[in-house]
């Protein structure tokens, strides 16, 4: 059995989906459910735990980062160390954001975390605790999430409704799809794979020129030809509670060479998101 704790989310029907598939019980664990009960005699013991932090809306977790902290770095402390002692695996999906985003070279998984917003900070500490629990671990780091976060179109679009143009924030990065990364998830777990993992999709570009193509294919759509323009604009020009990474970008080098998993480019990327839309 695989029980999927923390936050509930596309990814977590995605998961769901991607490893039913492949003919295991999914379990999602309630939030009441504490760490200290998970692995108890009540409660059916899971082959394997996959830890979801909450969806990467920065702003909100600068505003309310004790909830933060609790929902992410705390939540997998008190899972880890409950796993540690009965010897299961624990994967936990970390994001992009535990790096600060000022380099010019792809992250490998070798490189210094330096978040610079409490969200990625969260994140790091997160992977720090379940490192150090002894229990055995897969972290694999996200690429900014399609359809969450700052890439939520519909918020986008609400927010700057009536606007001349809706402004997309400078910066270079390689997104990643829900449902791909939950595949890669699976495929990583079916081979007990163990360590840091980076996961995106391949081929760095703009946010501009990624929410460009978005909004090309959306005009496309019956009812869809009034959206406005884009225009790309500096983080100091926007008012955000949160700095975001002007360089966003992750090497996946490692899952191309110890499993041969491919990632899609950021184009098909793109539009498998605007299908689930």
């Amino acid at each position: 059995m695989i029980r999927i704790h923390g936050a509930q989310s596309a990814l977590t029907a995605a998961l769901y989906e991607s490893f039913s598939a492949r003919g295991k019980h999914v379990n999602v664990a309630p939030p009441e459910l504490s760490a200290s009960s998970l692995f108890s005699g009540e409660e059916e013991v899971p082959d394997m735990v996959i830890i979801l932090p909450p969806e990467a809306d920065l702003d909100r977790a600068e505003d309310h980062r004790e909830e933060c902290y609790s929902k992410t770095s705390t939540l997998t402390r008190g899972i880890a160390k409950a796993a540690a002692e009965k010897g299961i695996p624990v994967f936990f999906i970390s994001s992009v954001y535990v790096f600060g985003g000022r380099e010019s070279e792809p992250y490998t998984e070798n490189a210094s975390p330096a978040p610079i917003s409490v969200y990625g900070d969260a994140c790091m500490l997160a992977e720090r605790y379940l490192i150090e629990s002894g229990a055995p671990f897969t972290i694999i780091r996200s690429g900014e999430l399609l359809g969450m976060g700052d890439w939520d179109i519909s918020v986008l679009l609400n927010r700057f409704q009536g606007s001349d143009s809706v402004p997309v924030l400078s910066g270079t990065v390689t997104p990643a799809r829900t449902s791909s990364l939950a595949e890669a998830v699976a495929l990583l777990a079916a081979q007990s794979a163990r360590g840091i993992y980076h996961y995106a999709a391949s081929g760095a570009a703009s946010r501009l020129e990624i929410m460009e193509y978005l909004f090309s294919r959306l005009r496309e759509r019956e009812g869809m030809g009034t959206l406005p323009p884009l225009k790309e604009t500096a983080r100091e020009d926007v008012p955000l509670g949160a700095d975001r990474l002007q360089w966003s970008v992750l090497d996946t080098g490692r899952l191309r060479t110890d499993f041969s998993i491919e990632p899609e480019s950021w184009q098909d990327a793109a539009m498998g998101f605007l299908d689930t839309l």
